[in-house]
């Protein structure tokens, strides 16, 4: 392991997120966003009228092999520890004054990875700042497991604002973030969508457990996301 990705690794152990920037480059982004333009012309949408998100597969070739690129396959096993997978790969895209706010949570509750050893990148496809409602971090609630208590609407008194971090991004810029690291994004109030590629990897033949044996094994009744299906291509 190089001295680069080593010093990657100790920054997502003790933070519980990693930002890069400039990790992709214009020319791999910009090829994505060619193959989506396209892909909504074919379905008759006009600029503004994108979906919110979309689960990508075969219909969706560069974006997956963006993901699966060998330095992304290299830094993920190296933060991962071990051999990873790329699981589930989306589009996503937070309209402008729209109803795009996410609130606090822990990725792991919706995956029901067993044990809970998922990590999610976020790959940005544009420069989007706090009024485009970027990504914003918890620093360090990773290594407290689940905290429901910090989850939901805010204001809420059981959320670490103090330590929120927020990540601004331009384009090509990739950010990973462990499962229980407590994330959130703001609504979009600027001019532009918000457009992005959030993935998720775990370690390679993980097994996922169903909803009862989630709640029996970690005391959380917590569905399965239905956007959480693994990769079709």
């Amino acid at each position: 392991m190089d001295n680069t990705i080593q010093s990657y690794v100790a920054q997502f152990q003790e933070d519980g997120f990693l930002h890069i920037p400039g990790f992709f480059t214009e020319a791999e982004i910009e090829s994505c966003r060619r193959e989506l333009r396209a892909m909504f012309a074919q379905q008759n949408l006009p600029a503004g009228q994108e979906p919110d998100f979309l689960r990508l597969g075969r219909q969706m070739a560069g974006a997956v092999q963006l993901a699966k690129l060998e330095k992304v396959s290299r830094l993920l096993d190296a933060v991962m520890g071990e051999p990873s997978e790329l699981f589930m790969c989306q589009f996503r895209n937070a309209k402008p004054q729209g109803k795009s706010e996410v609130y606090p949570h822990q990725d792991a509750d919706g995956l029901h990875f067993d044990p809970p050893r998922s990590i999610a990148g976020w790959i940005s496809m544009g420069s989007y700042g706090p009024e485009d409602g970027c990504m914003r971090y918890v620093k360090g609630s990773h290594k407290k497991g689940f905290t429901p208590d910090a989850f939901g609407p805010l204001p809420n008194p059981n959320y670490p604002s103090d330590h929120e971090v927020v990540v601004p991004t331009t384009t090509g810029d990739f950010i990973l973030h462990h499962c229980f690291t407590i994330h959130r994004s703001s609504p979009n109030r600027g001019i532009q969508p918000r457009w992005a590629m959030a993935l998720t990897w775990c370690p390679q033949g993980a097994e996922r457990v169903d909803e009862a044996q989630w709640a029996k094994k970690y005391g959380r009744h917590t569905r399965v996301s239905p956007h959480s299906q693994r990769l079709s291509s």
